[in-house]
């Protein structure tokens, strides 16, 4: 399909610069990906923090996008994943290491101060879990499909309900990695691989004997190597201090950031979009409440990006993209000359 002719077309080449340095408050260094566009001019940033590989898939299709249309887009390996140093532990360490980073990223060279965020699922969890921590060169963010109050509906879904269906599967999936950092060698993998069926997608879903195997405290004991948190989330069922810094309902009063919310009806993470939406508007900070803006559509978690144009559709219109372009322009990349001054973001 066409682009709208209100688009920015690309021009520029993408220049890289691997492995990047970015020392953290508590001396923990995490390593990024710097796509430039071959340009001296100074240009807005999108950051990018991943657990699932800095070189992967979906983080390149930003890049190849954005970068020709005069962005540099940081993708950074989260703290205790792949390049990345420090112990890898879900959700806890964002807000800091997503603070740093940007501040970091605002100083990198041919950067104008400009930095926003993108992504989705945990990719979107590292922008929700930052926005509180009001780092000042963060401008503006399009977080997708991720939670709100990570105990209520990542962990403990629907009730209070432990989500097994899917939480040791992703326990084991992310444990390859660690297993791999740990050198536990291909006996500790080979392990891993009798819990799961065959690859069917980028977390393998257990077995039905392994579904059925009680008790579930089990998985604490199998895992402890390699995910010692889930022996915390099932020591810790209920909300409480644990939980409280996953949890956003509480700090959407000190958020001032403007949004762009994508979420869809059938995802499981439906509660954070609508959540993070409603709450900020709501309660966030002045200048936060008139720049919110929210896209819902009818498409599961990852099916906006993984199927055909026509379920995609109602997310890449016209009208929503010309909306998605005037919107972000302002946040992103403010005022600009030259080539970029119509870039959408």
């Amino acid at each position: 399909m066409p682009e709208h002719p209100s688009l920015s077309q690309p021009q520029y080449r993408i220049v890289v610069e691997r492995n990047l340095p970015a020392r953290m408050r508590d001396g923990i260094t995490l390593y990024a990906d710097v796509h430039r566009p071959d340009t001296a001019d100074a240009c807005p940033v999108l950051l990018m923090r991943v657990p699932y590989d800095k070189t992967a898939a979906t983080p390149l299709h930003y890049v190849d996008y954005f970068v020709p249309r005069g962005y540099t887009v940081v993708v950074q390996d989260t703290r205790g994943r792949y390049t990345s140093e420090g112990e890898y532990y879900p959700l806890i360490h964002e807000a800091a290491d997503g603070y740093d980073t940007v501040e970091w990223t605002a100083t990198l060279p041919r950067s104008n101060g400009k930095v926003g965020t993108a992504g989705q699922s945990y990719h979107g969890a590292t922008q929700y879990l930052l926005p509180h921590t009001r780092p000042p060169h963060l401008v503006c963010q399009v977080p997708i499909s991720t939670s709100a109050d990570f105990h209520a509906s990542w962990v403990y879904h629907t009730g209070g309900a432990f989500e097994f269906g899917w939480q040791v599967a992703y326990a084991i999936f992310m444990a390859r990695n660690t297993a791999e950092r740990q050198g536990l060698g291909q006996a500790y993998l080979d392990k891993l691989d009798q819990y799961v069926l065959p690859e069917i997608n980028f977390a393998q879903p257990l077995t039905d004997a392994w579904y059925k195997h009680l008790p579930i405290r089990d998985w604490a004991d199998w895992l402890k190597d390699t995910a010692p948190y889930v022996a915390d989330y099932l020591n810790h069922p209920d909300v409480g201090p644990y939980w409280e810094p996953l949890n956003l309902y509480g700090h959407h009063h000190e958020i001032s950031t403007p949004m762009y919310h994508i979420g869809s009806w059938y995802d499981i993470f439906q509660e954070g979009t609508l959540g993070n939406y409603t709450g900020i508007l709501r309660n966030g900070r002045q200048e936060a409440r008139a720049t919110q803006k929210l896209l819902m559509g009818p498409w599961g978690h990852l099916s906006v990006h993984t199927r055909s144009r026509r379920v995609a559709e109602p997310a890449t219109s016209t009208s929503a993209r010309t909306r998605r372009s005037k919107s972000m322009t302002s946040s992103c990349a403010g005022s600009t000359t030259g080539s970029r001054a119509s870039t959408p973001a």
